[in-house]
């Protein structure tokens, strides 16, 4: 009897490794890594005149929410302040 469970549990260990290699294996490619991290294929492409673009875009985003973010707060009823900085922690 513990022969034939030393038999399944050996047996189970080497499933169990074989199936861990094949994830492995498959994880570690270049078309899984891209997938779970779209920065990796765009990063490379990455100029410094997109950078300047992006920060426009991220201060035109960041002037619109100022005062909206004061109007909301307002609208609720509280001081602008709050809202204010809660648009800027969730956001």
């Amino acid at each position: 009897m513990q022969s034939q469970a030393t038999s399944f549990s050996s047996k189970a260990a080497v499933t169990l490794t074989s199936c861990i290699q094949t994830e492995m294996s498959e994880m570690c490619t270049k078309k899984f890594v891209q997938r779970r991290l779209p920065v990796t294929k765009w990063l490379p492409q990455y100029t410094f005149s997109s950078f300047g673009q992006d920060m426009l875009a991220g201060l035109t985003v960041a002037l619109t929410l100022i005062p909206q973010s004061m109007a909301y707060a307002d609208v609720a009823g509280l001081p602008p302040q709050v809202n204010l900085l809660l648009h800027m922690r969730f956001s």
